[in-house]
């Protein structure tokens, strides 16, 4: 499935281009119920930083049952749930009288978590059903066309259960703040990726530099602290913030992606700390 979206690319200088997308759901507004226009409109749902954002989301469930059993033709309903980025919230997409749904997947490298990389909610050719497509990072696709769509977001508790702790990844408390990472200031950068940028920006051996930096330019993004030579995934084992659950997990794919929910994190919208 290349080319699985019609209006939001991913250039290879700008990361993903997003503007003509909120153009065009501008113009079928009045199409959408409310509700699902200000999910599907909400900027902060393809927010790379955001924690409303689906992006990096995991996909925890993929479940494609019949309304009525007893009912010929059946109306099919498809459900969707993802564990947030900061594994804090869950999100359910409900698709009702489904017609069509296509799934893609390439055969895969490794067993970790599958992250949602971007969506795309559209109208179909036609202009008749609604259409939500998704790309993932292991070359999953996944498209569905219904009739209606329906969406919940659940915050989990701050002590949530291992069933909602995915890969062994700390759970972040439902009201944001993380927990201390125990690092000492002289063996700690601090690095800031901005919101929609596909690389950090910039590095400092300080947190009041970095923060003093960011309210002078009014930035938004977050910034996080890191180790000093060494990795996040040898840091979290030798202080006891994580333990492979699997063999997947001490794999090169799931290293090189791995972050902790122990590391301190600030979030910054328009220069100023959530």
């Amino acid at each position: 499935m290349t080319d699985v979206f019609r209006f939001i690319r991913d250039d290879e200088v700008l990361g993903w281009t997003v503007a003509p997308y909120f153009a065009y759901l501008a113009s079928i507004e009045h199409r959408l119920d409310p509700a699902l226009y200000a999910f599907v409109s909400d900027v902060d749902r393809y927010n790379l930083t955001s924690r409303k954002s689906l992006h990096d989301a995991w996909l925890r469930k993929l479940s494609l049952m019949p309304v009525d059993m007893h009912a010929f033709p059946s109306r099919m309903r498809l459900e969707l749930e993802f564990l947030g980025l900061y594994h804090d919230r869950i999100f359910r997409l409900c698709y009702d009288d489904v017609l069509a749904y296509g799934l893609n997947q390439q055969v895969r490298t490794g067993h970790g978590a599958q992250d949602l990389l971007m969506h795309e909610f559209r109208l179909d050719e036609q202009g008749e059903l609604l259409e939500h497509v998704f790309e993932f990072d292991d070359e999953l696709y996944l498209k569905v066309a219904c009739q209606a769509m329906s969406f919940e977001e659940v915050m989990l508790e701050a002590e949530a259960d291992d069933a909602d702790r995915s890969d062994g990844c700390d759970a972040i408390a439902a009201n944001g703040h993380q927990h201390e990472a125990g690092m000492n200031q002289t063996d700690t950068v601090w690095v800031f990726h901005g919101a929609d940028a596909r690389f950090a920006s910039a590095v400092f051996r300080e947190r009041s530099l970095a923060i003093d930096w960011i309210e002078r330019h009014a930035l938004s993004g977050v910034l996080t602290a890191y180790p000093l030579d060494l990795s996040v995934y040898d840091w979290a084992l030798a202080n006891g913030h994580f333990k492979p659950k699997s063999q997947a997990q001490s794999e090169a794919r799931f290293i090189g992606a791995f972050s902790s929910a122990a590391q301190e994190h600030l979030h910054f919208e328009n220069g100023r700390a959530d």
